[in-house]
């Protein structure tokens, strides 16, 4: 149901008699004849305390029980039942709340029933976090995250992405990541490492989506207790926000300029062989740019593959496409002859392909001939279209045939392939090294560090309008359904 980060404790229980819960004064429990701790509190701030009291003679240890009185009933933030030491701070506290403090002297492992007793508000007035949708680079990627301003630095709070129809909902919403996060890190202090628990002014982690849609971002203060995370029925919304997740064809309105400039581009993995199988590395970041041909109609990307390409300087050509309502993007027709080398060896631009059988084991890979398109109606390999609003990530999916029992072809990669004058082929370094797809570009500055608000949109229907999936696919008529095995045969009989 829900979209998950990179990255996202269980409700604070009511006290009740239990082994760890605080024990009632004159229950018949413990010893009556130690003096009562006289406990002083100081250092008192919108999100933490310290308690302090002299030690008490005769005592071995303490018991201290910290609740937190709520409109609900009281919330058990910290419990130690044979503590050494005559003071203790808490953190993470919630600002102008009351907390009820009850410390007890033990002498040879029994608690006495003389307590302290005592109350201690938090400073400060209510918390004020602004919230604002940007976008950041993370590890390749362009995600959407939360910009947030905090009245105080010393309050923490958890931020989650709500789809705006479940905004109502917010807050169960909310206890969900929490709950999720909080089982698989196993810790407040692990949360807080990851950047999921939140204190102060600062940018949160990013948030990948499934499929696409409005949504905002919401947060609530959070504190660490006894049986792992509170959360506040205060709750802090962004303004709404358009947001498209990576994997989404979804594609925004651009124009041929938007494309050109410095990209940083990032792959889905490397194909490689090892012990005779295919394997796949992980993916690759290298720097390209996109300049307009001479020609008006043709982009040219140059830089592909880094320096593992030695044709890198060798321009990839890139059809523009103008569409209804301004939303242009670019498609990539291959095989795209770059230059023949000193051994005669023809280099080219390939599209890499998987067949795939259907129901069979069946299964093939290689680089698609030009010759084959006579075969498989393929109109271009690739399709590339912003994937934000602000324009500075592309995403390039390849394309798909499939017939109607399930058999098909993917283009998987893009990378340069070698025919010597005798028709035989050559691989780029001596072996598969191909670049899968997809691919995504993002925008220089944006690699190096801009952090872009989202731009605001009012529905998703509107942030839409004309936009269809990029991806290519087609789908073969029943009647053609041998098309695909057919052609397949023809193709294993050539030589890769």
């Amino acid at each position: 149901m829900k979209k998950i980060i990179l990255f996202i404790a269980a409700l604070a229980v009511t006290c009740s008699c239990s082994e760890t819960e605080p024990e009632i004064p004159g229950n018949g429990g413990g010893y009556g004849e130690s003096d009562i701790p006289q406990v002083v509190f100081s250092d008192v701030t919108a999100s933490s305390f310290t308690a302090s009291w002299n030690p008490v003679e005769g005592a071995g240890s303490y018991r201290y029980e910290v609740t937190r009185l709520t409109d609900t009933g009281k919330e058990l933030i910290a419990l130690e039942g044979d503590y050494k030491e005559t003071s203790f701070t808490l953190t993470a506290l919630q600002p102008a709340s009351v907390y009820s403090v009850r410390v007890a002297s033990r002498m040879q492992g029994v608690t006495s029933t003389r307590w302290f007793e005592g109350e201690v508000t938090t400073t400060g007035s209510e918390l004020d976090l602004t919230i604002t949708p940007v976008e950041k680079y993370v590890g390749g990627y362009v995600y959407p995250a939360a910009s947030v301003v905090s009245s105080d630095e010393g309050v923490y709070y958890w931020v989650s992405a709500v789809p705006t129809d479940n905004a109502d909902n917010a807050l169960a919403w909310i206890q969900e990541d929490v709950d999720y996060s909080f089982g698989n890190y196993g810790s407040w202090d692990a949360l807080v490492e990851a950047g999921l628990i939140m204190n102060g002014s600062g940018t949160s982690v990013g948030f990948n989506f499934n499929g696409y849609g409005d949504f905002l971002f919401v947060a609530a203060p959070v504190s660490s207790t006894a049986s792992g995370i509170s959360v506040s029925s205060r709750l802090y919304f962004s303004r709404e926000f358009f947001a498209s997740g990576l994997s989404s064809t979804v594609y925004y309105p651009a124009e041929k300029s938007d494309y050109l400039g410095e990209w940083m581009l990032t792959t889905s993995g490397t194909l490689v062989t090892s012990d005779g199988y295919y394997a796949s590395d992980p993916g690759e970041i290298f720097p390209v740019t996109i300049t307009s041909a001479s020609d008006g109609g043709v982009l040219e990307l140059t830089g592909w593959g880094g320096d593992r390409n030695a044709y890198a300087g060798y321009p990839l050509k890139l059809d523009y496409e103008e569409e209804d309502q301004g939303y242009g993007r670019f498609s990539i027709s291959l095989p795209q002859k770059m230059t023949t080398d000193d051994d005669g060896v023809t280099w080219s631009y390939y599209a890499w392909c998987t067949f795939y059988g259907g129901s069979s084991a069946d299964i093939g890979y290689f680089p698609f001939e030009e010759s084959y398109a006579d075969e498989i109606p393929f109109t271009v390999a690739f399709r590339g279209s912003f994937g934000n609003m602000n324009k500075t990530m592309i995403k390039v999916f390849g394309s798909q045939f499939t017939d109607n029992i399930g058999t098909g072809f993917l283009i998987t990669a893009l990378w340069p392939y070698g025919k010597t004058s005798d028709d035989e082929g050559v691989y780029l370094n001596g072996t598969h090294g191909e670049p899968m797809e997809t691919y995504y570009l993002v925008r220089k500055d944006v690699a190096d560090g801009a952090v872009l608000e989202i731009p605001e949109s009012e529905t998703a229907e509107t942030s839409l309008s004309g936009a269809a999936a990029s991806s290519g696919n087609d789908i073969a008529p029943a009647n053609e359904a041998k098309t695909v095995i057919d052609a397949y045969s023809r193709m294993t009989a050539a030589s890769f």
